[in-house]
């Protein structure tokens, strides 16, 4: 009887996480320097003052200051005359909006977010509006206050004796939204407008500070559109430095916008190859603005896709230098899990190695020797089978030539061999069997 061969199975998969990035150049930004160290903190402006940060957040030119200047003034000294002063606090605040759009605002514009530009063309969005409004009813004598929800900026008055009435600043008649307004302009004709009561749900009401600093938010989110971080990081930088002394909702808001350009950057950096220039920006932003929840999580999922460029390239000692370089900053939970997870790839690229060059006996002694590193670990196990069933099989194969050719001798000590190297071996045992049979 002709015994047929077996087939040797030894193909793994060692599958990791990769990228197909495209290298770019970068210039690693610079923060920019803390000019509002040193001041009074306040977080209530005065109009002059948020009309001064808000120019300054809109990286206003010479000439625009000063167009803006003119313009601003102009309207002070109309909303500071008699005739206004002596209205009510609702007459005045709805007054000051008609002056507000009579005088230098225009056309509404979505992404529109420089003050100055607002003064200068007339175009403006809802929080170009409301910090000029602001600045202008703070120059009234009113109470008003932002309020700010996830797309959109308005005002509230508080008035003296105890009401709240919101403003829609992006509307000429936005004030007090959904009550009808009178347009007449004689008494035989009549015409009437209602601005629709927005959805304000979900409002969170914002110091003077937080709202001028919503200028920078909006022009650092669209630098970002752009990869301009040479320009997003200094400007995120200093709207921070703005708010830093403020304990609330807001102030944290802005300090998650700063975390989530330069993690971005980061982000981008690693994706570009550029690990080591991604490691040292985020230590250098650590060491800057300190770690919080949410820059500990994104410095923890970049360092993890840094991990997976080490292994990835097989550049397993890098990935222990890498560890050690980012142990004070990672969570002791996260610094054990990537160490792992480099000292895995490495055995089992390793195993894998000595797999496809057909050492399988030294590939199952190995894979002992990674199990008790490792612990229970499912791929080693697996090579461990597939490496003993490959020698099987070749021994196997081998049984066969000299059992076909009747040298019963020869494979009989071939498969003794095989079985004092892997006792049990179900393939080698049903071989001896067919040899003691014959």
């Amino acid at each position: 009887m002709k015994l047929s061969k077996k087939i040797c199975c030894f193909a793994l998969i060692f599958a990791v996480l990769g990228f197909c990035i495209n290298s770019e150049a970068f210039d690693l930004p610079e923060f920019a320097e803390n000019i509002f160290s040193g001041q009074e903190y306040n977080p209530s402006l005065s109009g002059d003052e948020i009309i001064n940060y808000g120019l300054l957040f809109s990286c206003a030119t010479d000439t625009g200051c000063k167009i803006s200047a003119e313009k601003y003034n102009f309207v002070k000294q109309l909303i500071n005359s008699e005739n206004i002063q002596s209205l009510s606090e609702e007459e005045r605040a709805e007054k000051i909006l008609f002056l507000m759009y009579e005088n230098i605002l225009s056309k509404y514009h979505i992404t529109q977010n420089r003050l100055d530009v607002a003064f200068e063309k007339g175009t403006y969005n809802c929080v170009t509006a409301t910090v000029l409004y602001t600045a202008l009813a703070k120059n009234a004598g009113l109470s008003v206050r932002a309020q700010k929800t996830k797309d959109h900026c308005f005002s509230t008055l508080y008035t003296s004796d105890g009401k709240k009435i919101d403003i829609e600043t992006t509307n000429p008649y936005g004030f007090n939204p959904g009550v009808k307004k009178d347009l007449s302009e004689n008494k035989d004709m009549s015409r009437y407008t209602v601005v629709p009561k927005s959805n304000y749900s979900n409002r969170l009401e914002v110091s003077d500070r937080v709202l001028v600093s919503l200028i920078a938010g909006n022009l650092t989110s669209r630098m970002i559109a752009r990869n301009d971080y040479k320009n997003a990081v200094p400007l995120g930088s200093l709207r921070w430095y703005f708010v830093q002394q403020e304990n609330s909702q807001g102030s944290e808001g802005v300090r998650r916008d700063l975390d989530v350009i330069n993690f971005n950057y980061a982000k981008d950096l690693m994706k570009a190859n550029r690990d080591e220039e991604c490691l040292s920006w985020m230590n250098k932003v650590i060491s800057a603005f300190g770690m919080n929840q949410y820059s500990a999580k994104n410095f923890d999922d970049i360092f993890y896709n840094l991990i997976c460029n080490k292994v990835n390239g097989r550049k397993f000692s890098e990935g222990y230098t890498l560890l050690e370089s980012g142990k004070n900053y990672l969570s002791e939970a996260s610094f054990t899990k990537y160490t792992g997870m480099v000292k895995e790839s490495e055995w089992i690229y390793k195993l894998n190695e000595m797999l496809q060059k057909g050492q399988y006996l030294e590939t199952s002694s190995m894979c002992d020797a990674a199990l008790l590193d490792l612990g229970n670990n499912k791929t080693v196990s697996s090579i461990k089978a597939v490496a003993e069933k490959n020698y099987a099989v070749t021994v196997h194969n081998e049984f066969v030539d000299y059992y076909n050719a009747d040298d019963y001798d020869g494979a009989r000590r071939v498969l003794e061999e095989g079985l004092q190297n892997l006792p049990g071996n179900k393939i080698l045992l049903e071989d001896l069997k067919i040899l003691n049979g014959n």
